[in-house]
């Protein structure tokens, strides 16, 4: 993560220890709230209901991941000038 530093920085706008910073929050962020996200679905909703909320976020994940894949594919999505070809998806 140390050699993204610079570039998260200079994406930013800001020093890079401000950019360190802004890494270390989103880390404890992370670290404190994926237990959290495991086991608060259950306990408010149920077993059931929580593994259908599961089930919702996963099909909403691969979705966006193949709208993501199509835009690469036909040129569309702004990033695709850096995707390589290997990458993309075979017509």
């Amino acid at each position: 993560m140390a050699g993204l530093l610079p570039a998260i920085a200079a994406d930013l706008d800001v020093g890079i220890p401000a950019a360190g910073q802004l890494v270390t929050v989103f880390a404890l962020t992370l670290a404190v709230a994926a237990p959290a996200s495991s086991w608060l679905p259950i306990a408010l909703l149920g077993l059931p209901a929580a593994v259908l909320a599961l089930l919702a976020t996963m099909v909403t994940f691969a979705q966006g991941r193949a709208d993501g894949q199509a835009e690469i594919s036909s040129g569309e999505h702004p990033m695709a000038d850096h995707v390589p070809a290997s990458a993309r998806a075979r017509p």
